[in-house]
């Protein structure tokens, strides 16, 4: 559908999770230079960011701190690395209610 160019472009720009105002004008700029719509466009850029952050939340759900210091713990952590606290006691570094 686009061209390898535009789709570098919009990989690049969405990497993070955010597209600012101007990195949207900037992708609108280049599709309409290829004869492309720029309401299809905003389509699929919105699609490509919602995509980033539900991985993001995916991630970020599975993640825990540690009780008592507040370290984020990695999965399978069965202590903490800073304060050597039972990893049994953490909480989610989301709570559920935010997702």
């Amino acid at each position: 559908m686009f061209s390898d160019e535009l789709n570098q472009l919009i990989e690049t720009l969405v990497n993070d999770g955010v597209l600012t105002e101007k990195e949207r004008e900037v992708i609108h700029k280049r599709a309409i230079l290829e004869g492309l719509d720029p309401d299809e466009v905003d389509l699929h850029l919105n699609a490509k960011v919602h995509d980033i952050q539900m991985r993001a939340i995916s991630i970020a759900s599975k993640l825990r701190t540690c009780s008592n210091c507040g370290t984020i713990l990695q999965p399978g952590e069965t202590t903490c690395s800073q304060c050597g606290q039972d990893a049994s006691t953490a909480s989610p570094l989301i709570s559920p209610s935010a997702l």
